[in-house]
């Protein structure tokens, strides 16, 4: 099968047109919407692809490698990753914005419990969301026994 002049992206669009990019944003969030923990993952991964990049740009001799790859790459990395993977972690929590009931969901809406700083004028179920996800990050940077149920990775 050979590629035809069509199908290959014109120069200055090569660095948009990485679909595999997006396909990993997307599937690493779905990973992240069950563990936090991919999210460090995530991070690596994008700080592994402008290593890539910029090592790619030396091998070919280019000239200025270094600073490409840092101010071209990388927000053109960021923005095919970062952005998908945050719409993915969002749609996959679209039933406790649009349900009543779920955990913490009513948090804001008690006395005394909506939001005074930056999510002020949020809506409560955003205050509530917030919540609930720095009470789930705090659980989980707190934990330090190991759990009877817990998998490991390994076996």
């Amino acid at each position: 099968m050979s590629i035809s002049r069509a199908d290959t992206p014109a120069p200055g669009q090569a660095l948009w047109w990485r679909p595999w990019l997006l396909a990993a944003g997307l599937a690493f969030k779905l990973t992240s919407s069950l563990k936090w923990s991919r999210l460090y993952f995530v991070a690596a991964f994008g700080i592994y692809l402008v290593i890539v990049d910029a090592l790619a740009r030396r091998r070919h001799g280019m000239s200025s490698w270094l600073s490409a790859a840092i101010l071209k790459h990388a927000p053109i990395t960021f923005l095919l990753l970062v952005p998908l993977a945050v719409t993915t972690f969002l749609v996959s929590w679209a039933g406790y914005f649009v349900t009543r009931g779920g955990y913490y969901r009513d948090w804001a809406d008690s006395a005394g419990s909506a939001r005074t700083g930056p999510l002020v004028g949020a809506p409560h179920t955003i205050q509530s969301f917030w919540f609930y996800q720095t009470v789930v990050y705090t659980y989980h940077v707190g934990l330090a026994t190991l759990l009877p149920y817990q998998a490991n990775p390994l076996t």
